[in-house]
């Protein structure tokens, strides 16, 4: 989009109409969004629209958008994902358009596709031979809270090395000064100081 202030500059100069970027002939020529750009380069598997929607990731994914695909079961539409929030894919319709399509359990909290991998390899390890949603997401809950306890815990042991360097920095530096650490020069001995006038006695020094 050309900024308006930006606009007016060109359409005021010199340049030929042909060179004036007006904002029509820009939308007819690139036709598309930030949106429309992530879409056209997301990863995505090839599902069959079924009645409960469409499976992805062992994770079930529903919305009333889908209904006019029903009974098209010889046609495989791509579903795109989000690496970074599987709480929603995104159903290419054969006109290419797309189609937002939200997790069925909307009570389910948005994962990555790095957890939801980490879950999975986790479940296989404890001898799970078979995968469900449910099991999945109480596994990312699970990896969750182990990962915000140590992220605690590491916070808590900076604060307390931090406290003992205080600490052992104070004990090392006492609060009385040292007479040691400062040598007396000859200005401290008694005889060269400078002599001040008796009490009484004008000093010579004039006072404003």
């Amino acid at each position: 989009m050309i900024p308006a202030s930006l606009q007016q500059t060109y359409r005021h100069s010199s340049y030929p109409e042909s060179w004036l970027p007006i904002d029509s002939e820009l939308n007819t020529k690139c036709n598309c969004s930030s949106r429309a750009f992530l879409l056209d380069f997301l990863p995505y598997e090839t599902r069959v629209i079924r009645r409960d929607g469409v499976r992805l990731f062992n994770i079930q994914y529903q919305d009333g958008g889908l209904a006019h695909l029903l009974g098209r079961l010889d046609t495989r539409l791509r579903v795109k994902y989000d690496p970074r929030d599987l709480s929603a894919v995104y159903v290419e319709l054969p006109d290419g358009d797309h189609v937002r399509v939200p997790y069925a359990d909307l009570r389910r909290e948005p994962i990555t596709l790095w957890e939801h991998r980490h879950a999975v390899r986790r479940l296989k390890d404890e001898g799970r031979r078979t995968v469900d949603e449910a099991s999945i997401f109480a596994a990312i809950r699970e990896q969750r809270a182990i990962l915000n306890e140590a992220c605690g815990q590491s916070r808590e042991a900076r604060r307390n090395f931090v406290r003992r360097e205080i600490a052992q920095r104070c004990a090392d530096s006492p609060s009385e000064p040292n007479q040691s650490q400062f040598p007396a020069g000859k200005a401290e001995d008694d005889a060269d100081r400078i002599p001040m006038p008796p009490p009484g006695a004008h000093s010579g020094v004039e006072i404003w």
